[in-house]
């Protein structure tokens, strides 16, 4: 389902971005299911399963969803913020080495759009 409403119909607020949590915008264009209230933004539901961005880090990253069963507090290694909200982050862990690697979508996001600027400036 496409909607293009920002309101709650709850509580008359601004609905958040399961993702990426910043507002959704009356203007733009989500995906949702009012059902069970989550929403997103076009571009947060369509970014890629796995990035590959040496700048960040230097294994491949994987979209991972903090959901209502994995939910903690985290902290982005890129840009140290403390997330503690359900949603997405990328992620490189390899738990048998103790490693855990987390970035924020914002974070990544800079990171794409960077590499595809100097990707079509080649």
């Amino acid at each position: 389902m496409i909607v293009n409403t920002a309101l709650d119909h709850s509580g008359g607020g601004v609905i958040g971005c399961y993702a990426c949590h910043k507002p959704i915008s009356s203007r733009g264009f989500a995906y949702g299911c009012i059902q069970c209230g989550h929403f997103m933004h076009k571009a947060c539901a369509q970014l890629p399963l796995t990035i590959n961005l040496p700048s960040l880090y230097e294994h491949p990253l994987t979209l991972f969803n903090f959901g209502p069963t994995t939910f903690k507090s985290w902290f982005c290694d890129v840009c140290y913020s403390l997330n503690q909200f359900k949603g997405f982050c990328y992620n490189y862990g390899k738990p048998e080495d103790n490693i855990n690697f987390n970035a924020c979508i914002d974070c990544c996001v800079v990171e794409i759009a960077r590499k595809e600027e100097a990707d079509a400036m080649k």
